[in-house]
């Protein structure tokens, strides 16, 4: 496993949160090709996953506070 990163398999996440992957990409703001790449290393950056799992509810009020610091993680 890549430092910074923790064991997600993200067809099995994306299916739990009943989403698809352009709308997982749409959410997060990545690339399709950044989300692709985690799938295939079955790996996301930490704190992707709960991210994620809080904008699918619904949790928009605190996307701008750590967007920036995800983007920086995901950028790396």
């Amino acid at each position: 496993m890549t430092a910074g990163f923790e064991n997600v398999n993200v067809s099995a996440l994306l299916q739990e949160l009943g989403i698809s992957r352009d709308r997982a990409v749409e959410l997060l703001q990545v690339k399709s090709d950044t989300l692709a790449d985690w799938q295939a290393r079955g790996e996301m950056p930490k704190g992707v996953r709960g991210y994620l799992k809080h904008l699918v509810r619904g949790g928009e009020p605190y996307r701008e506070l750590v967007a920036v610091s995800l983007r920086d993680r995901i950028n790396q």
